[in-house]
């Protein structure tokens, strides 16, 4: 075991009270009952990761078929209103980034918050750096669906620094590509606004 590891596990069980013997007993007995229940540590942290970020960006776990309903129902009442929601949405995220990710890599912070929305999709993917090309496929997104969450990326992506130049979207699939632009004369207390 590394020093470092060994150090703080032991800052963690003084913290909590317990003995390194106790707080290895309980670590053990929750890596056990993850692996009976088919999970991995891995998966376990990557669950509680998608959870936390769904709470600090502001959204709820709903059941699927719920979601997309509501959604096709609110295009039927207001298509435009209902995009122009999904675009603030995705406003609102790409500020979460910028806000949360100060001097680092906000395409990659922003592709960690989008993780969530994203993660039943069966290909999320992000390739390039300057020149990026998102892919989101999932067969049951609906035409109006894919619309609507195109809106949400695309102002997402634009909010950090990018500009939407090729946008395909059809039942089941998104295809963005994006270019970084310049915002030199632009401040990130401006852009946070």
């Amino acid at each position: 075991m590394k020093g470092d590891v060994g150090e703080a596990f032991a800052k963690m069980a003084e913290s909590r009270n317990l003995s390194l013997f106790s707080l290895l007993s309980d670590v053990l007995t929750r890596v056990i009952s993850l692996d009976k229940a088919g999970a991995s540590l891995d998966e376990a942290m990557n669950s509680f990761h998608l959870m936390k970020t769904i709470k600090e960006i502001g959204f709820v776990v709903v059941p699927e078929d719920l979601w997309y309903e509501t959604v096709e129902n609110s295009l039927k009442a207001d298509r435009k209103g209902t995009i122009s929601r999904f675009s603030t949405a995705g406003e609102w995220i790409g500020k979460y980034c910028l806000a949360k990710n100060l001097g680092g890599n906000s395409t990659q912070e922003l592709t960690s918050c989008l993780a969530p929305l994203s993660h039943n999709a069966n290909d999320f993917s992000l390739e390039g750096s300057d020149a990026v090309r998102l892919r989101c496929v999932n067969p049951r997104f609906s035409q109006h669906y894919a619309e609507s969450f195109s809106a949400l990326l695309s102002k997402a992506f634009e909010t950090i620094g990018h500009e939407c130049t090729s946008r395909t979207v059809s039942k089941g699939m998104i295809i963005l590509t994006l270019r970084k632009v310049s915002r030199l004369g632009q401040k990130r207390d401006e852009i946070l606004a």
